[in-house]
């Protein structure tokens, strides 16, 4: 007996392909100005992931390389923790290296970043005193007016 040459139903299969993890948002934010000089800097992935502890960078001009910590706030957010404060009026890149973020999935490849991801703020600087009325060192009346 032949058995029937054509399928006797479509055949329908489906399966998930793996993406690499992406950086989807940063704090502060890219082109973010005045940020304070205290700030820590916070990277969010579009999955689950391990960054290597230089895995995310920072740089200021000026001030070059900021020391600091890298730890995780959760599985898809890392925090870059500087030791010290950032330099004021700084113009800084965070750097995320694509070869030192690893998703936690079994699913792999591709398990890093495709490319470094990189983000840009500036500092804030401390108000200055630019005039005094009256001038500094004046002997001021009871009922005279200061202006700073």
């Amino acid at each position: 007996i032949d058995p029937p040459d054509l399928m006797t139903a479509d055949f329908v299969a489906s399966f998930n392909v793996d993406a690499a993890p992406a950086v989807i948002g940063v704090i502060p934010p890219n082109g973010g100005a005045n940020v304070r000089t205290t700030n820590d800097v916070e990277v969010q992935f579009s999955e689950g992931v391990t960054v290597s502890p230089t895995g995310i960078t920072l740089n200021c001009a000026p001030g070059g390389a900021i020391a600091g910590t890298v730890s995780s706030i959760d599985a898809d957010s890392w925090l870059f923790d500087p030791a010290a404060a950032l330099p004021e009026g700084a113009n800084c890149t965070v750097t995320v290296v694509a070869a030192q973020v690893n998703d936690v999935d079994a699913a792999d490849p591709p398990a890093n970043l495709v490319t470094n991801f990189t983000s840009t703020f500036t500092t804030d600087v401390a108000p200055t005193v630019t005039t005094l009325t009256p001038a500094e060192g004046a002997v001021v009346g009871t009922c005279q007016t200061i202006t700073v």
